[in-house]
């Protein structure tokens, strides 16, 4: 399909989304907004210095740090179980391809030799899963 210019930039000739884009930078900066207007308990994470000017006393009073922790701890423990129940079923369905008449099938050609062993093959697959 022909591309529309209409998104395009002039200044540095890149093409974009201006829903997209938009739609990104308000999320984020939303994001940012509210964090910076929760604040921090000023009671323990905050101490006063000469000049009377609030400084953090640790890392762990960083607010963003306190409300990425909270949100973690909660999707670790409403969702667990998704990703448990997840890796299973992918477990299962690889076994059911495996043994069944898709287990011996040749990718590419018939007379092709394989560019990699088997050994390859799992190391590759290995550092993908890993990473």
């Amino acid at each position: 399909p022909p591309v529309d210019d209409s998104f395009k930039s002039k200044m540095f000739s890149i093409r974009f989304n201006p829903v997209t884009s938009g739609a990104a930078t308000f999320m984020l900066f939303g994001f940012v907004i509210v964090l910076l207007a929760i604040g921090v308990d000023r009671e323990g994470c905050l101490v006063q210095m000469g000049d009377d000017t609030p400084k953090f006393t640790s890392s762990a009073c960083y607010t963003p740090r306190i409300e990425f922790q909270f949100w973690m701890k909660w999707v670790t423990d409403c969702f667990t179980w998704l990703y448990i129940g997840s890796q299973d079923c992918w477990v299962i369905f690889l076994a059911i391809l495996y043994f069944s008449r898709f287990g011996n099938m040749k990718l590419g050609k018939d007379d092709d030799e394989p560019e990699f062993s088997n050994f390859s093959w799992f190391s590759m697959i290995f550092s993908c899963g890993v990473g």
